[in-house]
C-alpha cells in the first residue's frame, strides 16, 4: 500500500515497531518486504528491540 501511495511522490515511511508481533519467519519476510521498499523511498522504523533492527539492517541510531 505504502508504494501505491507513495508512488509519483519523494514521501518517505515512518513505521513503530512493524515486527513486533510477528512470529520469527514472518519477521524476516516482511523485513525483506521493508528493505526492498527502502531501495527507492526512505523507511524510518523505530524499535526498542535490537534483534528487529538487526534483521533490518541500515543506519542504527541508538537513545
Amino acid at each position: 500500500m505504502a508504494r501505491w501511495f507513495l508512488e509519483s511522490s519523494d514521501g518517505f515511511l515512518i513505521l513503530d515497531d512493524p515486527l513486533v508481533d510477528l512470529d520469527p519467519d514472518r519477521q524476516e519476510s516482511a523485513a525483506a518486504i521493508l528493505k526492498h521498499f527502502a531501495k527507492d523511498k526512505q523507511v524510518i522504523l523505530l524499535t526498542c528491540h535490537p534483534g528487529h533492527a538487526a534483521i533490518l539492517g541500515g543506519n542504527t541510531i541508538t537513545l
